[in-house]
């Protein structure tokens, strides 16, 4: 089984005066069908460095939260993972917010769209018709390189992502939401972490 790193949500419980890192339990069960442990990783960045020194195969930056500065410690976070796995070549998958991660920070406007929040629509990814689920209220229309747009909804939002050279994808919908989990998501993740990684830098 591969120990895949996967990054969590902040949830404030205001009854309790805390905030929490939360993560759908689907997640655990999505991977643990692709053949994978999943290891949430805490929106703590003094931690990060520790963590990043575990044999891990990949790492999943999910969704949650808006990119409007409602989680700067989970922005800090996400943004390290991303410049880590860059830096590496290590395999990382953006869903929904994350994959807006990494359309942001290489420059992408991420703006309001309409009809993006419903169980399910269409989309088109690499040739191909698709119907996936849709949970998002932003979203982009532009990828700049090294992205390379891979899947469009019908009205033109980016729906999926591949960075040109690097074993990093990004897709808006979400394939633990999905059962039973759907094929082609579950062959994404196996063939996105079967990439062979380099040593550890100390």
């Amino acid at each position: 089984m591969k120990l895949i790193g996967i990054t969590q949500r902040v949830c404030t419980l205001s009854s309790h005066q805390e905030q929490r890192d939360a993560l759908d339990q689907r997640w655990a069960s999505f991977l643990y069908a692709c053949g994978c442990i999943s290891y949430p990783i805490p929106n703590h960045l003094p931690s990060l460095n520790s963590i990043l020194r575990l044999p891990l195969q990949g790492i999943i930056l999910t969704g949650g939260n808006s990119l409007n500065g409602e989680a700067p410690e989970r922005d800090q976070t996400e943004i390290a993972i991303l410049e880590y796995a860059m830096a590496r070549g290590f395999p990382l998958l953006g869903v929904c917010r994350g994959m807006q991660l990494i359309l942001s920070y290489f420059g992408s406007h991420l703006e309001k769209v309409k009809g993006h929040v419903m169980p399910f629509h269409s989309i088109n990814i690499e040739g191909k018709k698709r119907v996936v689920n849709s949970y998002h209220d932003y979203g982009s229309f532009k990828a700049h390189k090294p992205l390379q747009i891979i899947g469009k909804s019908d009205d033109g939002v980016i729906e999926a992502i591949r960075h040109a050279y690097l074993p990093i994808h990004g897709i808006m919908w979400h394939p633990e939401r999905n059962y039973p989990f759907h094929r082609s998501d579950q062959s994404l993740i196996h063939e996105l972490f079967s990439t062979k990684l380099s040593a550890p830098k100390n």
